[in-house]
C-alpha cells in the first residue's frame, strides 16, 4: 500500500551449493484476501530466482489424500504453476540397541 504497510509476503531459501530455491512459507492479511497478491509474489520469486541462476524451484509439499484438508486450497494454488510432481518414499530409520554391529 502507499502507506508502506506490508500486506503479504513469501519466504524462500536459496541453496548456495545447488541451483535451487525452496518455498518456506507465505502470508497475506485478511483485508487483501480477494486480491491476487500471492500470484504476484510467486511470479517475482520465480523471475528473481531464474535471473540469479536458479534452475529448480521447489514449491514444497502438496496435499495428499488422507491429510488435513486445510492444505488443499494452497496446494490447488501452487498447482496453477504447472509443477512436475514427484513423490519420495518416507525416510526409514533403523534403531539398534546394544552393541554396534
Amino acid at each position: 500500500k502507499r502507506d508502506g504497510k506490508i500486506l503479504a509476503g513469501v519466504a524462500h531459501l536459496r541453496s548456495s551449493a545447488l541451483p535451487l530455491s525452496y518455498y518456506q512459507g507465505g502470508f497475506f492479511l485478511p483485508e487483501v484476501r480477494d486480491e491476487p497478491l500471492m500470484t504476484g509474489l510467486f511470479d517475482k520469486w520465480f523471475n528473481e530466482s531464474f535471473e540469479s541462476g536458479v534452475r529448480f524451484i521447489d514449491l514444497g509439499n502438496f496435499w495428499k489424500h488422507g491429510e488435513d484438508s486445510s492444505w488443499k486450497g494452497f496446494s490447488t494454488f501452487k498447482a496453477k504453476f504447472n509443477p512436475i510432481y514427484f513423490f519420495l518414499p518416507p525416510t526409514l530409520y533403523q534403531f539398534r540397541f546394544g552393541k554396534n554391529r
